[in-house]
């Protein structure tokens, strides 16, 4: 099965309306600043990193948001995989 590489530009904007609160963040800050987050949380094990030296990338968002995106990676992963396994069972009818 081949690696799809994940879009992050169309994931951050799925997933910015969940990081709005309030009025002092405005939607296009949201969606800059998750997409530079993501692709530094494609490992789980970077979040700590992350929140503690790389405010500069994460601003406007905050450690919750950022443990909050990783589990979203985290179960998006989870989700492609299971999508290409079962695509691999249907378009395979000798796989058993």
């Amino acid at each position: 099965m081949s690696t799809q590489k994940i879009g992050w530009t169309k994931l951050s904007k799925a997933w910015s309306n969940h990081f709005l609160y309030g009025s002092c963040n405005s939607s296009s800050e949201v969606t800059a600043a998750l997409a530079r987050t993501m692709p530094l949380l494609e490992d789980p094990t970077a979040v700590p990193f992350v929140c503690r030296y790389r405010q500069d990338v994460i601003t406007p968002l905050t450690v919750p948001m950022i443990h909050q995106l990783s589990q979203y990676l985290e179960a998006h992963k989870q989700l492609e995989s299971l999508r290409g396994r079962i695509l691999e069972k249907l378009l395979d009818p000798d796989n058993d």
